[in-house]
């Protein structure tokens, strides 16, 4: 935080950036048009015609925000979490707002949140993030194609809606993930915040952090390009730090571009594949964590099956993605710690092949 006394925090948006040039733009104009400015943006590309763009913002910061210092600098490897890692590692700002390249702030986003890391005195919170908005800040014809979201034939609503999303969809950001150390908390500590309440874990197109914090953890470069659950295993080992926040007045859109995304099947495998890997990791190789690990499998095989049906998906194509873990994740429980990293890269690139593979076209 600020040494002077009564001041308010500075933040930085940090950004990685893979093949998003049609919507980074639009990303960091809405960056520029907050109420409360950054003090820095600093962009990691992992693209490779990235100078182009570096030049095009850059443009755009000096004309709309000259006192905005700008970094925008090619990617040491083309990876999620090692560029988000090397952002963090640039910046300077007390708080780091770790948006994706598809997230559109809203005008008092960045001042709500930091609104509340200011009247945290006592520094109980250690990260925030925004309250998704099911629409964008304004209607721009600009904005690229989304990724396609499937519908469902049957459709309850209210109450009813919501628990069988989290329980039987598993669809909430705690039933996605084996926490390492323990249970997350069924009613998480109460913190005085005005308009923000308590949250186990932070989701990666929204949240923010105290700079130490997050540069203390910094996020798992074994996860490796496609790096699902990176936010959540980063969340959650950030919460020993400081309560985790959403603020329910600082709104986010987040667009979810279709270009670049990965197949049904070769994202699901991959993100249930990265929770093993990171139970495996965190929590060792005792019985205990592997028999919790098939437990939460089984309930995700029932819930892509139900989801891949629903959606009128007859190849199955997440149900299978569950099933092939199933039938592998075990065998990272043969691995001593030493070599687990590399066998673990060795089985990324396995998974991607054989999706690559089978790619029509």
């Amino acid at each position: 935080m600020s040494d002077a006394p009564g001041a308010p925090a500075t933040y930085g948006v940090v950004i990685a950036s893979y093949n998003r040039h049609d919507i980074l733009p639009i990303c960091i104009e809405h960056v520029l048009r907050q109420g409360l400015l950054p003090k820095e943006i600093i962009i990691v590309d992992a693209t490779a015609e990235w100078a182009p763009m570096r030049e095009r913002i850059a443009e755009m910061v000096h004309r709309a925000a000259p006192d905005v210092a700008f970094q925008y600098v090619p990617a040491a490897a083309r990876s999620l979490t090692a560029q988000r890692n090397q952002g963090i590692a640039l910046a300077t700002a007390d708080v780091l707002f770790l948006i994706d390249d598809d997230s559109l702030m809203f005008p008092e986003c960045a001042r709500e949140i930091m609104a509340i890391y200011h009247a945290d005195r006592t520094g109980d919170i250690a990260g925030v993030q925004a309250a998704l908005a099911a629409a964008a800040p304004s209607s721009d014809s600009r904005l690229p194609e989304q990724k396609a979201v499937g519908g469902m034939g049957w459709a309850p609503s209210g109450a009813l809606l919501n628990w069988i999303n989290r329980y039987v969809f598993m669809m909430a950001a705690d039933q996605l993930f084996l926490p390492y150390w323990g249970r997350l908390p069924a009613k998480p500590p109460r913190i005085e915040a005005d308009g923000a309440y308590v949250v186990p874990l932070l989701q990666g197109c929204r949240m923010t952090y105290r700079r130490e914090v997050i540069a203390r953890e910094r996020f798992d470069q074994d996860l490796e390009k496609y790096a699902a659950a990176e936010d959540l295993d980063a969340s959650y080992r950030a919460s020993r730090h400081g309560v985790l926040l959403e603020a329910e007045r600082a709104r986010i859109y987040h667009h979810t571009v279709a270009s670049g995304r990965l197949s049904r099947g070769h994202a699901a495998e991959l993100s249930a594949m990265n929770i093993a890997f990171l139970l495996r990791k965190n929590a060792g190789a005792g019985g205990g964590p592997l028999l919790r690990l098939y437990s939460w499998l089984g309930r995700r095989l029932f819930a892509e099956f139900l989801k891949d049906a629903l959606s009128r998906r007859f190849a199955l194509p997440q149900w299978r993605a569950m099933l092939h873990t199933s039938g592998s994740a075990w065998r990272l429980w043969t691995v001593p710690p030493s070599e687990l990293s590399k066998r673990y890269a060795a089985i990324q690139e396995s998974i991607s092949r054989r999706y690559s593979k089978n790619r029509p076209g």
